[in-house]
Parts: C-alpha cells; structure tokens; sequence
C-alpha cells in the first residue's frame, strides 16, 4: 500500500461510522489476487487481517471485530501507540489463543479471556 493509498484509507475510516468495530470504523475489504485483507483502524491503531480459501472476508470481519474487542479489552485507557506497546504481551497472548498455528481457534471473547488468564498466569510465576 502505498502511501497515498494509505491517507485515502485513514481518511475514509474516519468518516466512517460503527460500533463493533472500533471508535468510528467500519472495516475495508480489498482482495489481492486470491487473498482477502481485512482492516480498520481504532484509535492510533490500524488493524489488517489477511486470509484465503476458507478465510474469506466475511469470517475474517468476525476475526477482526474479536480482534477489536480484545485490544479495546486490554487498552483500558484508551488505543494509544504507547498503551499497545505497553500491553504487547497481554494483546499477543489473547490473540495466540485467537488464532493457533494459523487457523481460527475461538472467537468468543469470555472464552479467549479466560484461556489467556491462565496462559498468563503460567507464564508469570
């Protein structure tokens, strides 16, 4: 994406308006070849999901509203650069149990909460 493409993109997600996926952005789809990507921004965050074959832009929506919900989860002040580098390993952790070795593990957010507390919780002691 060029960088031209990409302040056309920002400045069309910030007209946009939705509540599941963010603030203000509803989710653009582009295809490339046979590959889906799916993206949205939220706060100073741009979110890009890939995928093909079964992976098509309807479920990777689905993905990216978890996505979504998860880092709004973790960023409890607000999606700043600062807070998503702060909470990397918190986003990363929910995110495995998202997505494991490349296919679509669970995509509701309790579940995916719960799993990653313990994966923490592991991990800490």
């Amino acid at each position: 994406m060029t960088r031209d493409e990409w302040a056309l993109s920002r400045n069309s997600l910030d007209q946009q308006k939705g509540d599941k996926y963010g603030d203000k952005n509803l989710p653009l789809v582009a295809s490339i070849g046979e590959k889906y990507v799916v993206y949205s921004g939220l706060g100073e965050l741009m979110i890009f999901i890939t995928g093909s074959c079964e992976y098509d832009e309807l479920i990777l929506m689905d993905i990216l509203a978890t996505m979504i919900e998860i880092v709004k989860g973790i960023c409890k002040k607000g999606v700043t650069e600062a807070g998503v580098i702060e909470a990397y390993h918190k986003i990363s952790i929910h995110s495995d149990e998202l997505i494991k070795s490349g296919f679509l593990n669970i995509i509701q957010n309790d579940t995916i909460y719960s799993y990653a507390h313990m994966k923490y919780d592991k991990t800490t002691k």
